[in-house]
């Protein structure tokens, strides 16, 4: 029955709920021997091939290859274009790479020997720094397209300072629910007080799909069938994309590389702008491309190195931090709707009666502003630069993009502050602590306890439960890292071990669930998601199935707290059933009492109707309290009721 249901399982799970999988990564990747250079001439002469070969095993060398560990097939770069390997085993062997590229800098004619140089100028500088010579430019005024390409790249992009940027877990997008990385390259000079972040330079990895077929999309991406390229992009691209399209906190980590560093990072990133580097969402990612260039900076890093199985944005920001002296200070920008609300705050409670009378006269067809006559120049600074942010939050403004709701009304506002004569002082944003993603614990989790159940208040069975879930965070861990909204895990797995046996209890593919704060004018709708295999009783009652969840979250009891009500539909299979439907209604009760120890109460009524029975139905309720002592261990106990049977449960969890 198990196996039946874990096929069904599969099958579903890449038609609908792998679509949402995004940036998991390769395997641990093994520390490769630091090995002392040797001089120029014995590499020319090639009088010690051993000597040659230690080279060619020098640590920014193959990271310069972007040379990864596989997991059965030793060394190869994550590099998929041949056009970017001089030899032909050159994606595997890094010796014959570096005997090629020699070959290539210093052998054929002017013009040849030129288009190299300026097709691979990280491998130059560091074979220059090995070599202790540098190679001459045959034709310094080459006008070719890679060399025009470099002077330009040499001249726009001139950065001396890296940051590590994290764009938050976004529910709204599918492809966005892990978070996103890039790295922002900036130009700052000590005697310029003041400058514009926005016209820094972005670099991003990401997949180019061929396809949004949602059949076709999730097995691709899987397979590694999209190409991937890095891009280097305006900031402000990026900002508009995140920040105003998405809603989206970007988080800033500085980096403290050193100017050579930065260098080499640079000249790595035009190298492999023009070659494909194929994406795949479980290894070669957003987030293992962005620790690969760093380790090719600072090849002691060795950030990719530190990851066991799963590479999650948020989780290479936690690493990043954790990595004693790089970063050296955190910023935040906060998205249109965190400003929104952080003026909105501010208002006294006459002001927010009055921005609100004139948000609701405008859904009547009745907006005004002579509402705000009589009042204040300050006052009325206040309400309209609010109500100016809440439209620009509401409708999700990018760079020129024209209101459609507020099109009439928001220029007569802009006319209207513009002539009030008053310079608002700049909006700074609190950091919200308990959201910043360095806070979180590792995403994945081995777990172990107990469980005693107890049925119609007399018979009593014993099991003890073990489980593992690789990633990454769900509304009934503490909200440290990630905040009351958002829970998303994956592949959960919990089993029930007794004298007689052991039972697979609960295989969740995907869960996804949304509590989002109750927020002045925006509706907070909270939904849930599940695809997976669990046990409806103690044992022998196990049911493949996927649900969703729609309703309203309202805020309760504090400043993290939650009260969600939602309307639930679930399909499924089971053996005392066979095909099954399951409408019904369920509720959450979320109250985090710090970031460290939170209180969950859920409660559900469905009716289960099925091919092999007659409709029933079902009450399940549960609740309870999560704490974490000390990192990185977390407790739980709870208390459950399903249908007649009475559950009491107590866990201890180990994230690494």
């Amino acid at each position: 029955m198990v196996f039946g249901s874990l096929a069904f399982l599969i099958v579903h799970a890449l038609q609908a709920a792998l679509f949402f999988f995004l940036c998991l990564a390769q395997a641990e990747r093994v520390e490769a021997s630091e090995i002392s250079p040797i001089s120029a001439g014995k590499v020319q002469q090639q009088d010690d091939s051993q000597q040659f070969a230690m080279l060619a095993q020098e640590e920014q060398w193959k990271k310069i290859l972007l040379y990864a560990p596989t997991w059965m097939f030793g060394e190869k770069s994550l590099v998929d274009d041949p056009g970017f390997f001089m030899a032909e085993d050159g994606k595997s062997n890094p010796e014959s790479e570096l005997k090629a590229t020699l070959k290539a800098f210093e052998e054929g004619s002017s013009a040849e020997r030129q288009e190299m140089l300026c097709r691979f100028p990280a491998r130059r500088a560091w074979l220059e720094k090995k070599l202790g010579r540098a190679f001459a430019d045959p034709q310094k005024e080459n006008a070719s397209e890679v060399c025009r390409r470099l002077a330009n790249f040499r001249k726009t992009v001139d950065a001396n300072r890296v940051s590590l940027i994290f764009s938050s877990f976004y529910p709204g997008n599918p492809a966005s629910l892990f978070g996103h990385t890039l790295l922002k390259l900036a130009k700052v000079q000590s005697s310029v007080e003041s400058r514009n972040e926005l016209l820094d330079f972005g670099l991003n990895h990401a997949a180019h799909p061929t396809t949004f077929n949602p059949m076709l999309y999730a097995p691709m991406g899987l397979a590694g069938a999209f190409p991937g390229y890095i891009s280097l992009l305006p900031y402000y691209v990026k900002v508009q994309e995140y920040n105003n399209a998405e809603s989206r906190d970007l988080w800033e980590y500085e980096l403290s590389l050193e100017p050579h560093e930065i260098q080499m990072l640079l000249l790595s990133v035009f190298e492999l702008s023009s070659y494909r580097i194929d994406y795949f969402y479980f290894d070669d990612n957003c987030s293992l491309m962005m620790l690969a260039l760093l380790d090719v900076a600072r090849p002691s890093l060795q950030l990719v190195k530190k990851f066991n199985a799963w590479v999650i944005p948020g989780d290479t920001i936690r690493v990043v931090h954790n990595q004693k002296g790089l970063v050296s200070k955190v910023n935040f920008r906060a998205s249109n709707v965190r400003r929104f609300l952080t003026l909105e705050t501010r208002l006294s409670a006459e002001e927010r009666v009055l921005f609100n009378s004139l948000v609701e006269s405008k859904r009547s067809n009745r907006f005004s502003l002579s509402a705000l006559d009589g009042f204040s120049p300050e006052k009325k600074m206040s309400i309209v630069d609010t109500l100016l942010e809440y439209i620009d939050a509401d409708e999700q403004l990018v760079g020129t993009m024209e209101p459609q709701r507020w099109k009439a009304e928001r220029p007569l506002i802009l006319s209207y502050r513009a002539q009030l004569g008053i310079v608002s002082a700049p909006l700074n944003v609190a950091k919200p602590a308990i959201e910043a993603p360095h806070e979180a614990y590792p995403p994945t989790r081995i777990s172990a306890g107990g469980i005693s159940v107890f049925k119609n208040g007399a018979s009593r069975r014993d099991g003890v439960l073990l489980g593992w879930r690789p990633a990454l965070h769900s509304l009934d861990n503490p909200v440290a890292g990630m905040g009351a909204d958002l829970g998303i895990s994956f592949f959960n797995l919990e089993y029930l071990a007794q004298r007689h046996g052991v039972w697979l209890r609960e295989f969740t593919l995907l869960g996804i669930e949304t509590l989002p704060v109750e927020r002045p004018q925006f509706r907070s709708t909270s939904w849930a998601l599940n695809l997976g295999y669990r046990q409806a009783c103690f044992a022998d009652c196990g049911r493949t199935s996927l649900g969703g969840e729609i309703g309203r979250s309202w805020k309760l009891l504090g400043e993290g707290g939650r009260f969600a009500l939602r309307s639930t539909f679930r399909v499924g299979e089971s053996a005392h059933a066979g095909f099954f439907v399951e409408p019904g209604v369920s509720s959450v009760l979320n109250i985090p009492f710090s970031t460290n120890k939170r209180w969950i109460s859920r409660a559900a009524f469905t009716r289960t109707q099925g091919l092999k029975r007659t409709p029933v139905w079902n009450r399940e309720m549960r609740s309870s309290l999560v704490l974490r002592p000390t990192t990185p261990l977390e407790f739980d106990a709870s208390i459950a009721l399903q249908n007649e049977e009475l559950s009491f449960s107590a866990r201890g969890h180990w994230y690494f």
